[in-house]
């Protein structure tokens, strides 16, 4: 089982043996990286992270149902009114 809890710090147990803080952060990023295929795969991935890392750049957000529901949508499709619209001159 492997989960991080924030930046450095992660808790791992792995094989009966129970680690925290910066060596289950280690460890976490040790099983992830020898979970892909291919070393390509590997070596671009723990360069990002340590991109990221050094950047402080953010990660993934949560995206909440409400506020999706509330954003229009994305895909570029336009509505029969927006089109309409357009078309009328």
């Amino acid at each position: 089982m492997l989960a991080t809890v924030g930046r450095g710090y992660a808790i791992a147990q792995v094989r009966g043996v129970n680690l925290h803080g910066y060596a289950g952060w280690i460890t976490w990023l040790a099983v992830h990286i020898l979970y892909l295929t291919g070393l390509q795969n590997r070596v671009l991935v723990l360069f990002q992270w340590a991109w990221a890392y050094i950047t402080y750049q953010l990660g993934a957000r949560v995206i909440l149902a409400e506020a999706a529901a509330a954003a229009p949508p994305t895909t570029g499709e336009t509505t029969h009114s927006e089109s309409a619209a357009t078309s009328s001159g």
